[in-house]
C-alpha cells in the first residue's frame, strides 16, 4: 500500500462553496482510497464493511471538518474535542431517525483511520491516544443521545451549548 502524504490531508482554502467541495474532494480521494485499501486488505474487512466505513470518514470530513472545523489546516490536526462535537452535539442535531449505533460506527470508523494515520507516522502517540480513548468512549455518545431527548427549557439550552458547533 502506498504511504499517505501529508499534504493529501489539508484542508483545501478556496471562496466559492462548490469549489470547496470539488477541490477537497480531489486532495482527500487519495486518501480515502488507501483507507478502504487499508480495511480490506490488511484488516480483512470485507468490501462491503470498508466501504460503509471509508463513507463515514467521507461524511465527517466533507460534511463537517471542512466547514465546521475550518479554522484547521489539516485533518490531522482533529483532536477527540472535535470528535465529541461531532458526535455528541452536531450529528445528533443535524441526523434525523438517529440511532446510538450510527453514532458508534461513526466511532469505530474513525478510530480505524486515524490508527492507520498513526501507524503512518502521521500522528504522534500522544494525539492518537486523545482519538483513541474518545472513540472508546462510548457510554459518553450514549448519555449525550438520551439526554438530548430527554431535556428539556435550561437543560436542553445547556445540553445544547456543551460541545456547540458554530454556525
Amino acid at each position: 500500500m502506498a504511504n499517505i502524504r501529508s499534504e493529501e490531508l489539508k484542508i483545501v482554502r478556496v471562496d466559492n462553496l462548490e469549489d470547496v467541495e470539488k477541490k477537497q474532494w480531489e486532495t482527500i480521494k487519495p486518501v480515502l482510497d488507501k483507507f478502504y485499501k487499508y480495511l480490506v486488505e490488511e484488516k480483512g474487512l470485507k468490501e462491503e464493511t470498508a466501504a460503509r466505513k471509508t463513507n463515514r470518514i467521507a461524511f465527517f470530513i466533507m460534511k463537517y471538518v471542512i466547514f465546521y472545523e475550518d479554522y484547521l489546516d489539516s485533518i490531522l490536526e482533529i483532536d477527540g474535542e472535535a470528535i465529541r462535537v461531532f458526535l455528541g452535539n452536531w450529528y445528533i442535531r443535524k441526523v434525523f431517525m438517529l440511532k446510538l449505533k450510527d453514532i458508534n460506527d461513526f466511532l469505530n470508523a474513525i478510530a480505524d483511520f486515524y490508527r492507520l494515520l498513526y501507524r503512518e507516522n502521521l500522528l504522534d502517540k500522544e494525539e492518537w491516544e486523545d482519538i483513541k480513548e474518545v472513540c472508546r468512549d462510548k457510554k459518553w455518545f450514549k448519555m449525550r443521545l438520551e439526554t438530548y431527548f430527554s431535556s428539556e427549557g435550561d437543560e436542553f439550552h445547556r445540553w445544547r451549548e456543551d460541545y456547540n458547533y458554530d454556525f
